[in-house]
């Protein structure tokens, strides 16, 4: 590569072709063209690095979302490496069972390190996945009633009261 000034122009080229120029004005001592750098990095320098941190966190669902905007809480750009970091840890562990808990019980603990992350999400990793159903033979899905059940017997006795008074 290689440089040529021709006032006001700056002109790079890479071996005989023209790949960039820049205006030169005075008193501005940088110049660039968003196309010069990646999209995360375009996004940083227009001021949107906390907007583009949030997006991120939306492909981890909402819980991800809820944690990395109270990391980026009070003050976005000072958080942004703890955030990105956190980023980090949960794209290692997106899509487990275990992920979205352990998303709000970061947030409703206060963790704002990614070691903090990491390591709730390695000991979550560890531990027995909890059923919610427990498995029933025919005999017990027999006896399990729905709600409603017992909100209709309490509507009739209420009924049977009330119309024996």
């Amino acid at each position: 590569m290689w440089a040529r000034y021709a006032q006001p122009l700056v002109q790079l080229f890479d071996a005989e072709k023209l790949i960039r120029q820049y205006v030169v004005r005075p008193g501005v001592t940088r110049y660039w063209q968003p196309e010069d750098f990646p999209l995360e990095t375009r996004d940083m320098m227009n001021g949107g690095y906390p907007a583009w941190l949030m997006e991120k966190a939306r492909e981890y669902g909402t819980d991800a979302v809820a944690l990395i905007h109270v990391v980026l809480q009070p003050h976005a750009y000072l958080n942004a490496r703890r955030a990105r970091g956190m980023l980090d840890v949960m794209k290692a562990h997106h899509g487990r069972p275990y992920f979205q808990d352990v998303c709000v019980r970061a947030r409703n603990r206060g963790a704002r390190l990614p070691s903090t992350l990491r390591r709730m999400l390695e000991v979550a990793e560890k531990l027995p996945l909890w059923q919610s159903e427990l498995p029933r033979s025919e005999t017990g899905s027999a006896m399990v009633r729905d709600i409603q059940y017992y909100l209709d017997i309490k509507e009739e006795v209420l009924d049977g009261e009330a119309a024996g008074t």
